[in-house]
């Protein structure tokens, strides 16, 4: 497929609508649901998405088991319930419905125990056991995110690069706004960056009490009954904590239900220097650390656990180690590069050079190969990225739709100006000041990243012609900038065919397509293609060419030895009905490994 390549210059995006909300806090709730009421269905509709499976019957199930999760009663859930109970009354929306839509990020973070802990947690309720089953077929889906800390150059002031990965690429993004919200009993300003349809404060926020927060989602097999929603326990720190140990306080006596991350920011009026809270809340236990942030110095962190004794690689989703490892090495590269600039640059580091550096993708050179290809810092799914400034009260994001690779970004005032007063919140559109225009190639690789995402977006909607389209224009976008990332698209291609092309010959294609860039790719991707290979010879009846010991990762090579057990003839039928590829988390999730 040939596409033409017009300009480099993107469209101007429009500027987010931004929403005040001040006063009682229910009555915010539903002020705001009045103002999101059927504007609110594409992110509900995609919240609920999380949890589709081939099988109708199978996702109504699903959204079953989360509405008697929810109406059985996850006892600290109180506050959360109430605040939903109200933004359902202005929406006009099913209460129960929309309280088990906001519960599935809870769940996701602990799918690989779910079905035990909620049997242990809830062994004296009726669940049945057919809902609790088709959990089981559910895909991993994350908040898969990144923060950078550093110092303002000139003025000493704590920057705070926060980039958010969530599986909402086309809603979340296409539907963002900033909430600026007070509520009557603490007079605390908190300004988040969300989403219509997202009621809460609690993923991207700072405070006028100096404070910036990144919720980051992590994964163990933790689930608590008697804890609290995340976006619960984030909200009530940004509106009660003045510094890192009220949050360490709060967090101590609000047990989450499942494994979160903080990463908090603190640059406090008179403080001698700004400080970094890394804060891990796994149910009732809490693992945190607070770091200094030294000038012509960057901290970086993402989703990797604070307790280097849980093995990540026993945890669903399998991939997220790897995920990890590649964009941190991505990160250290940017990390050198901005440490050089604070160092040499006679004008140092600012909030636009911190956004610029931490949204653009990396260079990849034609030679390099694709098995020693990381993944950038910036991901596929990244639908914000932002630098929040929690001294001044300023933001600096990233506008347009996902992924946030664009050359515009748009900037709030000062909003911290005067801490007695409600201050309203304003936007002006930017473009990064570059001494070095962008290559056609570069435009290319995002235009690959976007289509590789629409792709993943057709698939959650059960558009199958969508997929295929989006996947060839990815691979055609990456051919043109003569990039390796070819190779990511094309492997998810073959991976959709397996699913469903039955014709021997076109397996046989697949089959060679697949001899042809397994050696081309990262290491757990590979292990995911040896698979498939053996999949397709068996069906094909051809010599196995790998054996278990080629697999690298202890998960997928238990994989392969139950689907030894399973019949050739029957083998196609039992993977490829269940099997879900997740390209925003460079993953394949098999639910017939629990059957």
């Amino acid at each position: 497929m040939a596409i033409e390549y017009k300009s480099s210059q993107a469209p101007k995006p429009n500027l987010p609508p931004v929403v005040e909300l001040f006063g009682d806090e229910y009555e915010s709730f539903y002020q705001l649901g009045l103002l999101d009421k059927d504007r609110h269905k594409m992110i509900l509709n995609h919240m609920l998405g999380l949890i589709q499976t081939p099988w109708q019957a199978t996702d109504k199930a699903a959204q079953e088991l989360f509405k008697q999760i929810s109406e059985l009663g996850i006892d600290n859930n109180q506050e959360f319930k109430n605040k939903m109970k109200h933004y359902a009354q202005g929406l006009e929306e099913d209460e129960k419905l929309l309280t088990a839509a906001y519960l599935i990020p809870e769940v996701m973070s602990c799918l690989s125990g779910i079905i035990k802990k909620i049997k242990t947690e809830f062994s004296g309720e009726k669940i049945p056991e057919h809902l609790l089953h088709t959990i089981q077929a559910l895909s991993s889906k994350i908040f898969g995110c990144s923060s950078y800390f550093a110092i303002n150059s000139k003025s000493g002031a704590l920057m705070h690069a926060r980039i958010l990965d969530f599986p909402l690429f086309g809603s979340f993004d296409k539907q963002e706004r900033i909430l600026s919200t007070c509520w009557n009993k603490n007079k605390t300003q908190v300004i988040s960056l969300g989403s219509i349809g997202f009621p809460y404060p609690s993923i991207t926020a700072l405070t006028s009490n100096g404070l910036s927060f990144a919720l980051h989602q992590k994964f163990t097999n933790d689930f608590n009954r008697h804890g609290s929603s995340i976006f619960e326990i984030v909200n009530k720190m940004a509106n009660e904590a003045k510094n890192l140990e009220d949050i360490i306080q709060i967090a101590k006596t609000n047990p989450s239900i499942t494994t979160w991350c903080l990463h908090v920011g603190e640059d406090l009026e008179g403080a001698e220097n700004p400080r970094v809270l890394e804060l891990d809340i796994m149910g009732s236990e809490i693992i945190y650390k607070i770091h200094q942030v030294s000038e012509n110095k960057v901290l970086h962190f993402h989703n990797q656990l604070i307790d280097k004794k849980i093995n990540q690689e026993e945890i669903l989703p399998y991939s997220i180690h790897s995920y990890n490892q590649m964009r941190a090495c991505s990160a250290q590269n940017k990390i050198k590069r901005i440490e050089s600039r604070m160092k040499r640059n006679k004008n140092g580091l600012n909030e636009e050079s911190f956004l610029k550096e931490v949204s653009q993708l990396e260079e990849i050179k034609v030679k390099d190969q694709f098995e020693k290809w990381s993944l950038d810092s910036i991901t596929p799914s990244s639908v914000t990225c932002a630098v929040l400034c929690p001294k001044e009260g300023q933001v600096y994001a990233i506008a347009g739709e996902a992924p946030k690779m664009s050359e515009y970004y748009f900037v709030t005032n000062k909003i911290w100006i005067d801490k007695k007063r409600f201050e309203k919140v304003t936007l002006e559109l930017k473009k990064f000041k570059s001494h070095k225009t962008k290559s056609r190639d570069y435009f290319m690789r995002v235009k690959g990243w976007k289509e590789l995402m629409r792709a993943q977006a057709s698939f959650d909607n059960k558009n199958r012609h969508g997929v295929y389209h989006h996947l060839q224009m990815s691979i055609d976008y990456f051919e043109q900038a003569k990039s390796v990332e070819k190779n990511y698209p094309h492997f998810y291609l073959l991976a959709f065919q397996f699913m469903w092309e039955e014709h021997p010959k076109n397996q046989y294609k697949n089959l060679c397509e697949l001899h042809e860039i397994v050696t081309e790719l990262p290491s757990y991707l590979r292990d995911h293609c040896y698979l498939i290979i053996t999949r397709l010879e068996r069906i094909l009846k051809h010599d196995v060419s790998y054996r278990k010991e080629q697999i690298n990762h202890p998960k997928l090579k238990d994989l392969f030895t139950k689907e030894e057990m399973i019949s050739n003839r029957i083998l196609h039928q039992v993977v490829s009905k269940t099997m879900n590829p997740r390209m925003d988390i460079m993953d394949i999730i098999y639910p017939h490994e629990w059957f």
